[in-house]
């Protein structure tokens, strides 16, 4: 629009800080280096920034944990070569590897060469030529794909060996949001290799371009560039056919951040008071005058209605958010409000709208918007469509609320309508419908609202940013309370502090990133309370997190968990194999092999982090599945227990398993190949002393 800026970032090179790791970090520094003198000539210690914002501003949007990327890149002035001359032709080699000049340009310049009369050359004669000698290419060198948010997707590759020997590579440069199949291996002359790329369910709504390089034996990297679009899904906002009878129309331009919105991409809906969709439609936006304008419709079926109101749901981000109207726009039929010339001007709100989706069974949640209905028990109620049986209960706190009859009944001694929700905890909840809960409210960004008090053992823990987040990025300022054997986990998946005894360490396990609306649980291994802070990303100036429902998965009969990081012993396990866990022939748990390392010098086998679901003891029997069958068993080899803790990333429960083909088969078995400690009471298909049994 002619109005754009370009950043410029300094990197102080100078400026080296120690990491927790040990290591050195170049860092990013905020301030001028032009040294401000008084009058004696001495430094003041005072610098300018070189932003426009004030510099605490800047400095809060760096992230101090994170050095700066460093590129060697050297400027080949010299090179090494010989020649050979023969009649009129010349041939210059350069001797240098491959890897040293590959992907760069040459200049030759050749000077004083003889005719065959002796006669030299007028002048030098410069060539210059582009060095390519990679044996390994990508298929495609640029890949453009949009995929669907919430979603865990996959992007297919092959890598061409256009050689005429076999030459080893090895795939680098993968972002902590995209794994592959393979990352390396060997190609045949003139043969392909076809590798999956997966990228992460968790990512944020956004477009990510990241470069990833296909490296051979040589040190010879080629390049893929790929430019991945994550769409959030968009509300299904759609005017009361039978409202219809009376409209009127709206002309509008719409800022977030102050800024124009111009992308077609993005809706905007009108409401009633009661939240009823009135109308709604598409920014209009014309590249070729640079103009951009909502034309709305709205519909009512009396006519003359009461104030409007209006929702953004911005594609960029994949959030949607209240925009106020400047002048307010009430509906009147047959009327236009605002001009081409003079539109109605709407601006986004700080208010949110955050989504949960509560499936039929146990839920874990959380709120990171805060809404004043939350402070009575009374006003929830009419936010969720609460049935007789359903729960909510709280750990820390020791709160648990019962539904019945219409009320609450607590097991406090205060009174259900004066009890409030925090943001700070999360929430264990039992429905007995699957059910949409939405809540408008405004993010949590003081420190104070976004810190958190953690006790020795366990701790339930809400999460408030508005981004789905890293674990260590989401922990962060945990990172120096942390110890080995800590634990955070969901309702399905876990990770496990463990130190790397260097002052550093890491979260390993199948929970890799934190989700806003999802519920936590932390286990504090030391035995003094601490706090740590969320961080908080300004809305706008960054991913925010998809306000999607979860995926579909099956009723959650259970409250609580147990946490397994298991080690197959005896058995030769594959990539993409599964660990099952049983109780009573039931499934409670299922996780997939993990291939993370725990150290350099870890010689382990890959790892399992099972979460099991339960409420009572019960012994436990497992099974490893490969494409969908099982191959091995194990008969009950260990007893669950709420939010138990079994084994470690350094110190693996081991379990060894049978073969189903070696195990014998007397007594009752499922059809998975599961052994019964007695006969099923459950009605199905089994199989008794090697022969199958229906039970009624």
């Amino acid at each position: 629009m002619g109005t754009e800026r370009g950043l410029k970032v300094y990197m102080d090179f100078d400026r080296q800080e120690m990491q927790k790791s040990g290591e050195l970090a170049l860092m990013p520094y905020a301030l001028s280096k032009v040294v401000k003198r008084d009058n004696d000539g001495n430094d003041t210690g005072k610098r300018d920034s070189v932003f426009a914002m004030p510099v605490d501003s800047i400095m809060a949007r760096i992230d101090q944990h994170v050095g700066a990327p460093l590129q060697a890149a050297e400027h080949l002035r010299v090179l090494n070569f010989s020649y050979i001359g023969r009649t009129n032709q010349l041939e210059v080699n350069i001797d240098e590897d491959n890897a040293r000049i590959n992907k760069r340009n040459i200049y030759v310049t050749v000077s004083e060469i003889p005719d065959k009369n002796g006669n030299f050359m007028a002048s030098a004669a410069t060539e210059y030529f582009y060095v390519d000698r990679n044996p390994l290419k990508w298929a495609k060198r640029h890949v453009i794909q949009t995929l669907g948010a919430g979603m865990e997707e996959s992007v297919e590759m092959d890598i061409v060996n256009k050689s005429g020997k076999a030459h080893t590579f090895t795939i680098d440069n993968l972002p902590r949001w995209l794994t592959v199949d393979k990352v390396g291996g060997e190609i045949e002359p003139m043969d392909e290799e076809h590798v999956i790329f997966t990228v992460s369910k968790d990512l944020n709504v956004g477009t990510y371009d990241q470069i990833i390089y296909v490296t051979d034996e040589e040190g010879m990297s080629e390049p893929l560039f790929l430019e991945l679009t994550i769409e959030g899904e968009a509300p299904q906002w759609k005017a009361d056919p039978e409202r219809r009878r009376y409209s009127m129309n709206i002309v509008a331009q719409v800022y977030l951040n102050n800024i124009l919105v111009t992308d077609k991409r993005d809706k905007v809906a009108a409401f009633d008071a009661d939240g009823n969709c009135v109308g709604v439609n598409n920014i209009d936006y014309d590249a070729t005058t640079g103009r951009s304008m909502l034309y709305l419709t709205a519909y009512d079926s009396t006519a003359v209605g009461d104030l409007l109101f209006f929702r953004l749901w911005h594609y960029t981000t994949g959030k949607t958010m209240q925009i106020s109207a400047s002048p307010a726009v009430t509906f009147a039929k047959q009327t236009i409000a605002g001009t081409v010339d003079d539109p109605v001007l709407m601006y986004a709100d700080n208010m949110y709208l955050q989504t949960i989706d509560l499936a039929e069974g146990w839920n874990w949640m959380s709120f990171n918007v805060y809404n004043a209905r939350l402070n009575n028990l009374q006003d929830i109620q009419t936010m969720f469509n609460w049935q007789d049986g359903d729960i909510l209960t709280e750990d820390t706190e020791d709160l648990t609320l019962a539904y019945r009859n219409g009320i609450w009944m607590s097991n406090t001694d205060d009174v259900a309508e004066h009890i409030s929700l925090s943001q700070r905890y999360s929430y264990r909840v039992k429905v007995q419908k699957a059910q949409k809960v939405e809540l408008w409210g405004r993010a949590y960004k003081s420190k104070e609202e976004r810190t958190l008090t953690i006790k020795p053992g366990w701790n339930s823990i809400g999460y408030t940013p508005l981004l789905n987040l890293p674990v260590a990025t989401a922990l962060a300022d945990y990172f120096d309370r942390a110890t080995s054997g800590d634990v955070v986990k969901s309702q399905t998946e876990f990770a496990m502090f463990t130190s790397d005894g260097k002052g550093g360490g890491q979260w390993l396990g199948n929970l890799r990133y934190m989700q806003p609306g999802e519920g936590y649980q932390l286990y504090r291994q030391k035995a003094d309370t601490v706090s740590f802070t969320y961080p908080f990303y300004e809305p706008g100036e960054t991913f925010i997190d998809l306000s999607q429902p979860q995926s579909h998965r099956a009723p959650m009969l259970f409250s609580t968990t147990m946490s397994l990081v298991a080690e197959a012993v005896d058995l030769a396990l594959e990539e993409g194999d599964r660990l099952v866990a049983y109780a009573g022939g039931e499934q409670v748990g299922e996780a997939v092999l993990c291939s993370a390392k725990v150290s350099q010098n870890t010689q382990q086998q890959p790892l399992f982090f099972l979460s099991i679901a339960g409420d009572v003891e019960a012994p436990l029997s497992f099974a490893i599945m490969r494409n969908g069958e099982t191959i091995a068993t194990t008969e009950e080899v260990m007893t669950y227990r709420a939010n138990g803790i079994s084994g470690s990333p350094t110190e693996p429960t081991q379990i060894s398993f049978v073969k189903t083909t070696d195990q014998p088969q007397q007594g009752w078995y499922t059809l998975d190949g599961i052994k019964l400690p007695a006969a099923p009471k459950r009605s199905g298909v089994y199989l008794y002393n090697g022969r199958k049994r229906i039970v009624k």
